[in-house]
């Protein structure tokens, strides 16, 4: 199983949201897409804006927050990422 699930926090009718898909999509990168509303850990990190890309930890259950908006994933090496998203792990 993979350690880690690539989540894209968003909204409806949001450009970046839409733009930040359309990069991952390009990139082969899977992801979930949770609406910020639903998304406890959003309001819990003080977030005002969206897209917020968090990278989930499968052993822990924890989510770490990646990147900062659209900018932020523009900013990510994205082999890295792949790298990371590739990492494989068991659960007991």
């Amino acid at each position: 199983m993979r350690k880690y699930e690539l989540v894209l926090v968003s909204g409806e009718g949001c450009i970046y949201c839409k733009m930040s898909k359309g990069l991952l999509d390009d990139e082969g990168l899977g992801y979930r897409m949770v609406d910020y509303k639903t998304f406890p850990k959003f309001k819990e990190d003080g977030h005002l804006t969206i897209p917020q890309i968090y990278l989930f930890n499968r052993t822990d259950a924890t989510y770490q927050l990646l990147k900062d908006g659209y900018q932020g994933l523009l900013d990510t090496d994205m082999e890295e990422l792949k790298a990371t998203l590739h990492e494989e792990t068991t659960i007991d």
